[in-house]
């Protein structure tokens, strides 16, 4: 079992806390056990970017120890040479009282690079600024699963776009056209935004307009349906129809390829 995570400032001696921590009364304890149990990273800075404290979450996401880190200048530490600026800027921001957000890169003592999102506010006291609280999470999980799902949507699209059929995608509620692949471009003659304001219906001479209404909500993956479709100038082709439901980007739709 876990033991109870205890405030390490105590140990820290006096004149390395923090005007806020300092202290051994309750209020100095239980504030210094909710900084240093939290989860996330946090360091406090002087006005001049230099380090007073860190919790155990900071030295692990950094890889320093707390005593390595007392005093030196933050940005030293853990920015990349390349984004310097950026740092100083997301600084100055927070110093001039802006509550920062942002999503930047930071380096681990070993070297390597982390993803982390950074929460920057201004600590003043007694209504004059005396530095900088901030927190670091660790997105390194999730910028790489995001990255994999781009790559998985960028091989699907490009699956999509080459097959030499043509793929419509309309939705269930409203019947209109929600995408389609190059081939319903070339062969159709309709651009992706032309198609967008219309209905499958619209592909249809109108004495198919019953069968149309009664297969639309039917998947018909195995059993292709046999109808006439119209192109934008007004030309016939006999075709067969296969489709089936899916949700595409958040909507129930049905996706039909053409033959």
């Amino acid at each position: 079992v876990d033991r109870p995570c205890e405030p390490r400032g105590m140990s820290v001696p006096r004149r390395r806390r923090t005007a806020a921590f300092r202290g051994d009364d309750a209020d100095s304890l239980y504030l210094r056990a909710l900084i240093e149990c939290n989860p996330l990273a946090i360091v406090v800075l002087r006005a001049d970017g230099s380090i007073v404290d860190c919790n155990k979450a900071f030295e692990d996401l950094f890889g320093y120890s707390r005593e390595e880190v007392i005093l030196r200048r933050l940005d030293e530490l853990i920015v990349p040479d390349e984004e310097r600026e950026e740092a100083l800027q997301l600084t100055d921001r927070a110093r001039a009282g802006e509550q920062v957000h942002a999503e930047v890169r930071r380096v681990h003592k070993a070297g390597h690079h982390l993803e982390v999102a950074v929460h920057g506010v201004e600590v003043s006291v007694g209504g004059k600024h005396s530095g900088v609280f901030a927190i670091y999470e660790d997105i390194s999980e999730r910028k790489r699963a995001q990255e994999a799902l781009q790559q998985s949507e960028r091989r699907s699209r490009t699956l999509f776009e080459h097959v030499p059929d043509p793929i419509f995608i309309f939705d269930k509620a409203s019947n209109l056209f929600l995408d389609c692949n190059s081939a319903v471009e070339r062969i159709y003659g309709y651009s992706r935004d032309e198609l967008r304001s219309k209905t499958p219906y619209d592909l249809h001479p109108p004495e198919d307009y019953l069968k149309v209404h009664e297969n639309i909500a039917v998947a018909n993956v195995d059993a292709p349906q046999t109808y006439v479709h119209l192109t934008k100038d007004g030309r016939k082709m006999n075709v067969e129809i296969l489709s089936d439901d899916i949700v595409w980007e958040g909507r129930l739709a049905w996706i039909s390829i053409v033959r």
